[in-house]
């Protein structure tokens, strides 16, 4: 910042820090500048690179997001600080909607929506066209149609978008594929939707794309192209409403309305074949808004007409896959014969519709042989939920929640299905109450002489871990943990530390030997030259309490068999209880490190994953104090490359940092135990504050890949009865 003097009107360098910070081009950066006044170029100058980028992101979140509805961006999906200083710089404005009477919203002012344009422009420039090549050009002109096409946000994707995702794994693989596409080109933004129709309650998570694109600029947009995709729409169309036909006939009902204009009779002429047969008999005086027939009164007609009816939608599913497979070289079949009789069933035992859904949706998913990693996590209105940490960029998942939410429920309920499925397990428990059930393997660390390790150990199967690197680590986690100890008390244990090590191996920087814990204490509590008496007060609690030695050794590679190790903290005070599990993290680290990093490329689940850590109340092990770093902020990115999978709890969000939040590929969201918890936790979910407040325990949504689920976790009682 000392680029810019603040203090006066000389603002020549402003242009410059935009360029800079934003990289534009310098014609560009000066347009943007001459855009603000003095009193704005001095907030502006004020701000560091990093600042000015996250501005200027936030203000395109802004000007994408709000584009298909043009009624703003809830003030819960941007930070306060960024949106206040969005505000300063006038490039965004207060909109009132009448429906949305509990939320405050932002549209871009005409000074953004400038500004904005010009980020935009760069964006279609430089717009991956060959990522386009690989997709299917079929499926992907509907996915950018049905973003593109909405008036009004609507509570899921439009029903023919939904059922195409449903019926189709090449379909659903191409969505996921253009959305990512669009999204890593800067064109695309996900953002909470919300509705007029119900007094502007939010709704779901929803993909925007920019104004500005055009996906006829990458793929030949013509007329069968368009003709094939309006064909799959009414094909689609017809297909929900064949579903309300099977609803009425199982409810006794005879008649049915038609609310799509013109598909009335496209249904009429998909069922007339029904009708010539006797299956049903169809009423001519039908109205202009409806359909009238006749299943007869037995159960044989009854069961004949949905039969027959669900051999409609079946030559639907086909027609619609065998379609879509035609834009791709090679055909792929849509749904085989034995997908079909099954999700079909016989007439004596007919699904209701919504069971033909969750069928339809199961035996079509391209997750059935999946042979990886399945944790089930609870139940939604679709069926199970499952976390499968093989298919995601990493084994990391984080669960956000207040007291009496259910994390521990859902922590507990990790650790066995992953047990379950023989992987190893850690449980770093500091409350005691985090094992699933009385087989696991359990230390229960306390005072005396019971369960220890050693943090100052040294082994010849640990290239890295030097007497230099421990010494380090090891008082990295006192600093954290006794945050008043001074710089000369620091210094003295230090010094100390590296005595003890020369004593043992004064020929090598590395010990094959163990450096006994006891002989610290010794030489802390016994010396009589002074120099140790000021560490004495900080570190009673570790001598007394026997924390690093004992009669029980525990051995770190036995974490690393199959099954659940629980560390019981909870005896221990709450200062020791994080020193202890910081030193155990970090020796894990080092106990993986000696295994040498996970192969790259295709390889199976038990190759990828060679344990998984639970940690609640993680918190208590992201602490950044007097430029120490607490061992999950150290090691984030490297526990993935050991093979680590990392589960973390906590109540705030706020309580990790950037470092930590940008590992973690899935989230689980809980109820929120205050107004205050709620508003932090929905800035960086981008849900409504207020849903977080209403979720019952156990209730969560479940985020990955920018995917929402909603889902009630299983609690234990329930699983240990399978």
């Amino acid at each position: 910042m000392n680029d810019v003097c603040v203090g006066d009107n000389n603002f020549n360098n402003i242009a410059a820090r935009l360029k800079d910070a934003l990289n534009i081009s310098e014609s560009q950066s000066e347009e943007i500048s001459s855009e603000f006044g003095d009193f704005e170029k001095k907030i502006i100058a004020r701000k560091d690179r990093y600042e000015i980028k996250k501005i200027f992101d936030n203000l395109l979140y802004v000007y994408i997001g709000q584009n298909i509805r043009e009624q703003g961006i809830l003030d819960t999906q941007i930070p306060n600080d960024i949106l206040s200083n969005l505000q300063s710089l006038k490039l965004i404005l207060d909109y009132n909607w009448e429906s949305l009477k509990n939320f405050k919203s932002f549209v871009t002012s005409e000074k953004g929506e400038r500004i904005s344009k010009i980020f935009i422009q760069n964006r279609l420039l430089n717009f991956d066209k060959e990522g386009v090549n690989e997709l299917n050009p079929l499926a992907l002109y509907c996915v950018y149609n049905d973003c593109k096409s909405r008036n009004i946000p609507d509570y899921k994707k439009y029903d023919d978008l939904g059922f195409l995702l449903k019926i189709s794994p090449e379909f659903k693989e191409c969505d996921e594929a253009a959305i990512k596409l669009i999204t890593d080109n800067g064109l695309g933004v996900g953002t909470l939707n919300y509705a007029s129709t119900r007094g502007g309650e939010t709704r779901d998570f929803e993909f925007v794309i920019a104004k500005e694109f055009d996906i006829g600029n990458y793929i030949t947009v013509n007329s069968v192209l368009k003709k094939d995709l309006l064909e799959i729409i009414y094909d689609s169309k017809i297909h929900y409403r064949l579903f309300d036909l099977i609803s009425a006939v199982n409810e006794g009902d005879n008649s049915i309305s038609i609310s799509y204009g013109d598909n009335k009779e496209k249904i009429l002429e998909k069922i007339k074949p029904l009708d010539d047969s006797g299956i049903i008999n169809l009423d001519g005086n039908s109205g202009d808004n409806e359909i009238r027939f006749y299943a007869g009164n037995s159960e044989s007609e009854k069961n004949n007409a949905i039969s027959g009816i669900k051999d409609i939608q079946k030559r639907i599913v086909e027609k619609i896959n065998n379609k879509i497979a035609d834009y791709q070289p090679g055909k792929i079949n849509g749904v085989s014969e034995s997908i079909i009789s099954k999700k079909m069933g016989n007439a004596e035992d007919i699904p209701d519709v919504k069971e033909f859904e969750e069928i339809l949706a199961s035996v079509t998913s391209n997750n059935s042989n999946y042979d990886g990693i399945k944790v089930l996590l609870g139940k939604s209105g679709n069926g199970d939920v499952y976390w499968e940490p093989g298919k995601c960029a990493n084994g990391h998942c984080l669960v956000i929640g207040g007291s009496g939410a259910g994390k521990t429920v859902t922590l507990r309920s990790i650790a066995y299905e992953l047990a379950k499925q023989n992987y190893p397990v850690l449980l770093i428990d500091f409350h005691g109450d985090m094992a699933p059930d009385s087989s696991v393997k359990t230390y229960k660390i306390k005072e005396g002489d019971g369960y220890y390790f050693n943090p100052l150990e040294l082994s010849n199967k640990f290239e890295d871990l030097t007497p230099l690197r421990a010494t380090s680590d090891f008082v990295d986690a006192i600093k954290i943990n006794f945050s008043s100890l001074g710089i000369q008390q620091i210094d003295r244990l230090t010094e100390l530390i590296t005595e003890g090590y020369n004593n043992n191996n004064p020929s090598s920087n590395k010990s094959a030997g163990e450096f006994n814990f006891d002989e610290l204490n010794n030489k802390i509590f016994n010396s009589d030259d002074g120099k140790s008496d000021g560490l004495r007060a900080y570190l009673r609690g570790m001598s007394d309490y026997k924390l690093f030695s004992g009669n029980q050794k525990i051995s770190v590679e036995s974490f690393l068999e199959p099954g659940i190790s629980h560390i019981n903290l909870n005896s221990l005070p709450e200062n020791l209880r994080n020193l202890f599990a910081d030193l155990l993290l970090r020796k894990l680290y080092y106990s993986l490190q000696s295994l040498g990093n996970i192969s790259e490329g295709d390889i199976s689940d038990k190759d990828k994953f060679r344990i998984f850590v639970i940690v609640d109340e993680a918190k208590l092990l992201v602490s950044d104090k007097q430029g120490s770093k607490a061992v999950l902020n150290k090691y984030a990115t490297e526990l993935r490359k050991s093979g680590l999978g990392l589960i973390l709890a906590s109540q705030l969000i706020g309580h990790f940092n950037e470092e930590i939040l940008a590992n973690m590929s899935a989230k689980i969201f809980m109820k929120a135990e205050t107004k205050e918890q709620a508003n932090k936790n929905a800035r960086h979910f981008n849900v409504d504050p207020k849903a977080l407040l209403k979720f019952k325990p156990g209730e969560a949504e479940f985020v990955l890949n920018n995917e929402y689920q909603h889902l009630k976790i299983i609690p234990m009682s329930e699983r240990l009865k399978e």
